[in-house]
């Protein structure tokens, strides 16, 4: 992406200042941001790399981890439009709600699904006004209209992207495709202005963490937060909602969702430490909100991976922390 400043930035900034002030609930800190979305290996890949990377050049690269998108809607599109980096103006997009969580096969609603979703969040400012950056009005397509410049970015009907409630009768799917409104960046994007990465909850934080090198945990990890409410999350299908770890037992605490999505899973677990494993498979669904492992022998320290339907659910590493003596 271009480091040069467009010649109509401050007029961009002032829209996005006026879109701002023009909520008074969850919405009024939306267009603080553009919005990225990807599951867990692929966002995990992006950190550790530092850049996101266009369909086209990630797979040329061979960095595309996990593939979410719906085969349909992509393969629709050109060669040159999938060579841009795709944002949002927003979260919660209709995609999202189609997509978002573990669920099993015969619930994926496009043919695909995003079953660890992490966001980043970016600048809107600093993206929005770089040199080469540009706007839909609706989700990207052959034969859409994009523009970059202050005046198209003003046409945009920022009351429909925004909007967040049940859909207007009239013209609804006008209003469902002004949510996907989209921000466009050639061939990759930096991390620069990257100012938060957002997990539904605490052990997917943790995988997230688990799955990051060194260097780009210690540089990320303050950033790496999870939400808090449902502002950025549909928070749809099967995931993790709390983990407890012990030399005995490896216990997960679920939230649920919708019936349909609750199972049948192809379930496996791994645990390891040097030349020490042992592994649990089995068809799963689920009859409670918790999933609960009682190791043969305690091990003081492991590593534990889930995997459901041969995606990582969670992964993180355990050891014991001894209580210093007191004299």
């Amino acid at each position: 992406m271009s480091s040069g400043r467009k010649p109509d930035a401050d007029e961009i900034e002032e829209k996005l200042a006026e879109l701002r002030s023009a909520f008074s609930d969850h919405r009024s800190w939306w267009p603080r941001f553009v919005y990225h979305s990807a599951d867990l290996p692929n966002a995990a890949s992006i950190l550790n790399r530092g850049e996101i990377l266009s369909r086209q050049r990630a797979g040329q690269c061979g960095v595309l981890e996990k593939d979410s998108a719906a085969p349909e809607i992509i393969g629709a599109l050109t060669e040159e439009q999938k060579d841009w980096v795709r944002l949002y103006f927003r979260p919660r997009a209709p995609t999202q709600y189609a997509n978002e969580g573990i669920r099993p096969k015969q619930a994926y609603e496009y043919g695909a699904h995003m079953a660890v979703p992490v966001f980043f969040l970016f600048s809107a400012p600093s993206v929005l006004t770089q040199e080469g950056c540009c706007f839909t009005k609706g989700r990207l397509r052959p034969g859409g209209t994009l523009g970059q410049t202050a005046d198209y970015f003003c046409s945009i009907d920022f009351r429909k992207v925004y909007h967040d409630s049940y859909l207007p009768a009239e013209n609804k799917e006008a209003w469902k495709d002004a949510r996907h409104a989209e921000v466009l960046v050639r061939e990759s994007l930096g991390l620069d202005h990257l100012l938060r990465i957002v997990c539904r909850s605490a052990p997917e934080r943790d995988t997230l963490l688990h799955l990051l090198d060194e260097p780009t945990r210690a540089k990320w990890a303050d950033k790496i937060i999870v939400e808090g409410g449902r502002r950025i999350f549909y928070k749809r299908g099967v995931f993790i909602e709390k983990a407890s770890l012990t030399p005995q037992f490896s216990t997960f605490t679920f939230f649920l969702g919708d019936w349909d999505k609750r199972g049948p899973f192809d379930a496996k677990a791994r645990w390891r430490d040097g030349s020490w494993t042992s592994r649990w498979e089995k068809e799963w669904s689920f009859t409670s909100d918790t999933l609960r492992f009682k190791l043969r022998d305690p091990h003081p320290r492991y590593v534990i991976e889930l995997w459901f339907d041969d995606y990582l659910i969670y992964a993180n590493r355990f050891v014991q922390t001894t209580e210093p003596e007191i004299f």
